[in-house]
């Protein structure tokens, strides 16, 4: 299922690979031979946030369009129409709960913006973005009895960067290039072994099958 969203940008005192040049406009860090673009009289970095109309639930983080600011919703925090949940950004400060056990917190960053994105958007700046996402069937223990949770369409990516390259359309340049079968075999046992988590019996069946 691919669902569209929409891309909104907002300045930041933070180092960004993003930012806006007074002279040369919207830039890609490394396009620039730098590492990150770093806050200036002349340049300004930004970062990116999609949002979602999905339903917002305490410890998620919003974009509020009234005053053109990112929050995170707690408890009392009063929500409007005009809110709308992020889903996936390149700013470190949001940051989600794991898990508590009595003082102490674990949190992790929310789904991150892949580079490739960020380049592509310093180009062509679109203001939307298509996801593609999983319908999922779900099956729960509740009281020792299993029961059906309908189908929900969850985002196909968590925090996995893997996912997210492969859940954002986006146009990709390809150079043409011949392989050996050998080298595609390398190159798939790696990908499968690291990304799909597959074992080596299984792994090989799948290169006898397709290769």
């Amino acid at each position: 299922m691919i669902k569209k969203h929409k891309i909104v940008m907002l300045p930041t005192e933070d180092n960004s690979l993003l930012g806006v040049h007074n002279r040369k406009g919207l830039l890609y860090a490394k396009n620039e031979g730098w590492c990150y673009i770093v806050k200036h009289d002349y340049i300004q970095p930004q970062h990116l946030y999609i949002l979602s109309d999905d339903e917002i639930k305490e410890g998620d983080w919003i974009y509020d369009g009234v005053i053109n600011e990112v929050h995170k919703v707690f408890h009392d925090t009063s929500v409007i129409g005009q809110d709308r949940k992020i889903i996936a950004t390149n700013d470190p400060k949001l940051t989600k709960v794991d898990e508590i056990s009595g003082e102490n917190v674990w949190t992790s960053l929310i789904p991150q913006i892949p580079q490739s994105f960020i380049e592509y958007y310093a180009k062509h700046q679109p203001e939307y973005v298509e996801m593609e996402y999983e319908c999922i069937n779900k099956l729960k223990l509740v009281n020792n009895e299993i029961v059906w949770v309908e189908p929900d369409n969850e985002l196909n990516l968590a925090t996995n960067k893997f996912y997210m390259e492969r859940a954002m359309k986006v146009p990709v340049s390809v150079e043409e290039k011949l392989y050996t079968r050998e080298e595609l075999e390398g190159f798939a046992f790696h990908t499968a072994q690291i990304c799909q988590g597959m074992n080596d019996l299984e792994i090989e069946q799948w290169i006898k099958e397709n290769l």
